[in-house]
This record gives C-alpha cells, structure tokens and sequence, in this order.
C-alpha cells in the first residue's frame, strides 16, 4: 500500500464522493479513482459497494478506516507542523564576532530577523582571534572576524572574505561637511583620532605620506566603534569602516567617502560540521539585505566552490561588486 492510495480512500470517507475528495487532495477524478482501484487490488477485497450511484463504503472498509483515521490526521498535523516551520523557522543560531559588527550593526540587524518567540539567537561579541577558535572548535554557526592574510585556517572552517572601502567620520557641524569626498589634503593639520593598532593605521597613514600632509593625533583606541564615539564627542576625524559609521550617523556625526580608497575586510566563518542551516541562510540573507540597504558596496573573495552557489543566491538583492 502506498500513502497516495490512503489518503484517497480516507478523503473519499471523510468527504463523501469522489468529486470532493479529489478536491480535497488538489488531484483530478479520475486520479482518486485509480488509486482507490489500485488500493483494492493490492488489499484483495473490495472497499465500496458500486452498486448505487455513489460509493458506499462496505464493512472491511469501515474497519480500515478505523485503523487509518488516526493516522492520517497525525499526518494532517504534520503537514502544518511542516508548513509552520518553513514559514516561521524556529530554532536558535549562534553567532560569533568581534567589536566592529557585534556592538551595534548585528543587534540592529537581529531586531528585523527575530519575529518569533521560538527563535533564540546568541551573539558573542569577541576580539577576532577569539572568534577564530570558536569556529574552529565548531561551537558556533557563523562567526565574524578581521583576519590577516597570512592567518591559516584549518580545513574546519571555511572562510569567504567581505572587502570594502573606508570612509570619513567627521564631527557634527564640520566645516567638510559640505565636501563630496574627503581627501588627506583636506585633513592637512586637522584632529584625528587613529587605532592603535599598527596593521590597522597604517593604510590610512600612506595615504597622507603620499599627499605630502599630515595630521595632528589627538587619540587613538583599538576599536572602530571607539574611535568613532570619540569623533562623535567632538574630538576630530576618523577613517573607519562603513559599518560603523552608519550606527553612529544617529549621533548626529557625518561622514563621506574618503579618497583615495583605503580598503578593509572581514571573514565569514563556516564551520564544516555545522553545515549552513536555513536558518543561518536566512540570517546571512538578511544580512547582505541590510548592507544592501545602507549602500554600501563589496566585493567577496576567497570563497570556496561549494559555497558560490549559495552565496550568490544570499547576495543577489546586495551590492556586491563581485564575488570571486
């Protein structure tokens, strides 16, 4: 017996004719009463006495279909327990990352993604080494960290790359705001808050070397998101990433592109035991959603084979520049 020849005979039962059961399954007549002929065959007796012009069920087919009923409505049941998780996917999803994402750009994201109480999402804010391990030891469904070129990952973790370009953050009222882009002439002998970080600064230090200016550093901090709440408080400019400057454009503080181009870059990180569920699709998805909506222009890089497709499928409403 095959479930397609059950259902028919309990539709028919439960509904009364043919004709309502086939409406009832979303199939035509003449496939309710295959199934029906079919059912009989391999049963070897009949189920409905023929002899009037509607189908009567005779009494072996009442006793089957006391045994069936209740297997189909749990079958019913789970049909909608189907139906409500691909609609309202519930679960939880662990996500890892350090200070640039984890402070403000991600909780601001979380608010659109959660919309059920069923839905529990951890977000661990750590530095980027941190975040590495984490994904390393498969503790986490996805993570977000700033990695060096030369860090090696081991063959747990896949890693596809975000590239983008810094701007300038510039304190409210600034005589630039009136600039399209911001360029280290511009700057020339101006406040500027920097990171202490050597590998961090040092892009945006060439960039006045080559113009032949300087700048006057008033502060520097080891966070992006400090560095622009010290710029927020009116203590100079910063170039940062996007991401943060858009969380504290609600300050009131402004900011341009910055000219020349002074690139930055993060890592996704996959565990390889933890395969993408669909519900950390659908949390990627709303991410690049969000970028996409911000303006903010990417590029993916390093990104193993198997996850192009996918990848290409969670960015095609984004602004990525290309993804290689």
């Amino acid at each position: 017996m095959r479930l397609q020849q059950l259902n028919a005979f309990r539709a028919i039962i439960t509904n009364g004719s043919v004709t309502a059961a086939a409406q009832k399954l979303a199939i035509t007549q003449p496939a309710v009463t295959r199934l029906i002929h079919s059912l009989e065959s391999d049963l070897g007796f009949m189920l409905f006495d023929r002899s009037h012009k509607r189908l009567v069920p005779t009494p072996d087919a009442r006793v089957l279909f006391e045994q069936i009923d209740e297997i189909g409505q749990r079958l019913e049941h789970l049909d909608g327990a189907i139906q409500a998780i691909r609609d309202k996917p519930s679960g939880s999803l662990h996500v890892a990352a350090m200070p640039m994402l984890s402070i403000s750009f991600i909780p601001h994201l979380l608010n659109a993604f959660i919309d059920q109480e069923s839905l529990l999402v951890t977000l661990r804010n750590y530095r980027s080494e941190q975040v590495c391990s984490h994904a390393e030891l498969q503790l986490c469904d996805v993570g977000f960290a700033i990695l060096p070129d030369d860090h090696h990952l081991p063959a747990c973790v896949d890693r596809v790359r975000f590239c983008g370009e810094q701007v300038c953050l510039m304190p409210a009222n600034s005589e630039l705001s009136n600039q399209s882009v911001i360029t280290p002439s511009l700057l020339a002998g101006k406040p500027m808050i920097g990171y202490e970080h050597r590998e961090t600064q040092a892009g945006i230090d060439e960039t006045f070397r080559d113009a032949g200016v300087s700048y006057r550093k008033v502060a520097e901090a080891s966070f992006s998101y400090a560095v622009g709440s010290m710029v927020a408080a009116g203590l100079g400019y910063a170039v940062v990433d996007p991401f943060t400057a858009i969380q504290l454009a609600e300050q009131g503080v402004d900011f341009k592109p910055y000219r020349p181009s002074v690139p930055f870059h993060f890592d996704l990180l996959l565990p390889v035991s933890r395969p993408l569920s669909r519900l950390g699709r659908e949390f990627l998805a709303c991410f690049f959603q969000c970028i996409h909506e911000e303006g903010i222009c990417y590029r993916l890089e390093l990104m193993p084979e198997h996850l192009k497709e996918i990848f290409a499928a969670l960015t095609k409403s984004s602004s990525a520049l290309a993804v290689s």
